[in-house]
């Protein structure tokens, strides 16, 4: 059984690394933002679907018990 984890890479993360193999052009600050606006709508895509919904922002370390946990 092999014990190495594998490293998964956000893409965040492949996009700061570079690319030893990416053209010139793929470099560049206008392909990037091409990236960057591509991601967008790929998301926005994927949320079209979605009816009416609630998103909850918070924090993992409240426990259940406590007023904030009980509340939402």
């Amino acid at each position: 059984m092999n014990n190495e984890q594998t490293t998964w890479l956000t893409e965040d993360e492949k996009f700061l690394a570079g690319s030893e193999d990416a053209l010139p052009f793929q470099k560049t600050i206008t392909w990037q933002v091409m990236r960057v606006m591509g991601e967008l709508v790929e998301g926005l895509d994927r949320l079209a679907d979605v009816g009416a919904a609630i998103t909850i922002f918070g924090s993992a370390r409240v426990r259940p018990g406590e007023v904030q946990y009980e509340t939402a």
